[in-house]
């Protein structure tokens, strides 16, 4: 994977992955920065986007407290 990452190539495991990664593409503005925020209904959901975001050198830095208060 390190000549994927040397050539800014994303690695979609499945249809559903490169779908998620189009959607990313067609946003009206990129983001700025390496830092990811995920939502999800479940633990093992937020497992395996950590651990993907992780493979594609994405930081998933924690949540202010007075945010999470507003998300819940």
């Amino acid at each position: 994977f390190s000549a994927f990452r040397q050539y800014g190539i994303i690695d979609a495991e499945d249809i559903a992955d490169m779908a998620d990664c189009l959607k990313a593409f067609v946003a009206p503005a990129l983001p700025r920065g390496p830092r990811v925020l995920m939502v999800t209904v479940s633990g093992g959901a937020g497992i395996v986007m950590t651990d993907r975001a992780a493979r594609h050198d994405l930081s998933t830095p924690g949540l202010q407290p007075q945010l999470v208060a507003q998300l819940r």
